[in-house]
């Protein structure tokens, strides 16, 4: 796979994991763990972890380094506490 360079593009596949997120987080109260994502949307854990990788690149999605469940959708600069996505 050749490397990508800038803002991840492929909205295609990385679209269905952030509304997971922030769905997740909305019905539930916290933010949903790899494992869950990967059950709602139907991927791997690697795969899941692949994209979360680049979306934390891109500032669309942070976490806290160290701790579990601690994903957050972030949309120009907004929580998803304040953007519905």
């Amino acid at each position: 796979m050749a490397k990508q360079n800038g803002p991840y593009r492929k909205e295609s596949s990385w679209r269905p994991i952030v509304n997971a997120i922030a769905t997740y987080q909305q019905e539930n109260g916290y933010p949903p763990s790899m494992s869950d994502i990967a059950a709602i949307v139907g991927k791997s854990h690697t795969t899941i972890r692949f994209h979360i990788d680049k979306l934390i690149a891109d500032g669309i999605v942070t976490r806290e380094p160290g701790r579990v469940r601690t994903l957050r959708v972030i949309e120009k600069g907004r929580t998803n506490e304040e953007t519905t996505l």
